[in-house]
């Protein structure tokens, strides 16, 4: 059965990220979706999330990609999620979390407050320039 049609709700997603995210957690907090150019299941609830998070049947780097074609859009999106740390699985999650973790104290970050404030400013002015 394909997924359902959701242009709507990504207009909604755009006007107001809260009011349909909450909604969507509290009457299908696992849904099978387009939003991404591409039927993919979304999980909007925090107690399902953290359920697949644990259970070794939902490894998040699939070997060879994604599993079954996808729109160009959903590819570019799976590329990039590839290389951030939070979706990487173990031993390699653990050994680069571990090599961080320290530059991110909070005495660390309140040393680098300042340069952190400075950087940030930066990247949202020239986020703000390009709209």
């Amino acid at each position: 059965m394909p997924p359902p049609d959701h242009r709507d709700a990504v207009a909604a997603l755009h006007r107001d990220p809260y009011a349909l995210f909450a909604r969507l957690r509290a009457s299908n907090p696992v849904t099978w979706t387009d939003f991404f150019d591409g039927p993919v299941w979304m999980v909007t609830g925090h107690p399902e999330a953290a359920a697949i998070m644990k259970d070794a049947r939902f490894v998040r780097e699939h070997p060879g990609g994604a599993i079954g074609p996808v729109s160009p859009r959903v590819a570019e999106a799976l590329e990039m999620k590839r290389r951030m740390i939070l979706v990487r699985d173990a031993p390699f999650h653990a050994r680069v979390r571990a090599l961080i973790t320290k530059a991110f104290t909070p005495g660390t970050v309140a040393r680098r407050r300042a340069a952190i404030e400075a950087a940030a400013a930066g990247l949202l002015d020239r986020a703000l320039e390009r709209d």
